[in-house]
């Protein structure tokens, strides 16, 4: 009887550490991409923040969101450091939100769906707005896009 309640023991604490360790790791990513919803941004300065790493629009897109809780608008942008055919771009969701309450939902949202899919550094916050990146990117056009996120202290 001591050997089944020692085996349950062991086997609540491995339980215990897998939440735990799950809740801190959704803790530290969350956390660490929230920014001051107050800063003010436009869709222009983020395509110029992307400029500034040599990341360019090659093509923007809309997206039809409509239903998503506070959202103002959504596109989809096609960046690279070369827009010639011959360079796959890396797809960035670029989200605006009306409200700080809504831009955090969508950030919550998107640490456990976005991140485990696609890495560490693929969800970002910049004033009122979400940036995603969608799909198998480039290592150094992420490299790229983390640096200019880390250079506006907000991710």
């Amino acid at each position: 009887m001591s050997t089944t309640n020692s085996s349950v023991s062991i086997v609540l604490w491995i339980i215990g550490g897998i939440c735990v360790t799950w809740f801190v790791w959704i803790m530290v990513v969350w956390s660490g991409n929230q920014s001051n919803y107050n800063t003010t941004v436009s869709q222009e300065s983020v395509k110029n923040l992307l400029a500034s790493k040599g990341l360019n629009v090659c093509d923007q897109n809309d997206l039809d969101l409509s239903g998503t809780p506070g959202l103002v608008s959504s596109k989809t942008l096609s960046v690279s450091t070369s827009c010639s055919d011959d360079v796959h771009p890396m797809n960035i969701t670029l989200l605006q939100f009306s409200d700080e309450a809504s831009r955090n939902a969508a950030l919550q949202r998107a640490a456990t769906t976005h991140r485990s899919g696609y890495g560490l550094h693929s969800v970002y916050a910049y004033g009122p707005y979400v940036l995603t990146i969608q799909g198998t990117q480039s290592l150094a056009n992420q490299a790229l896009l983390s640096e200019a996120m880390g250079n506006t202290n907000e991710s």
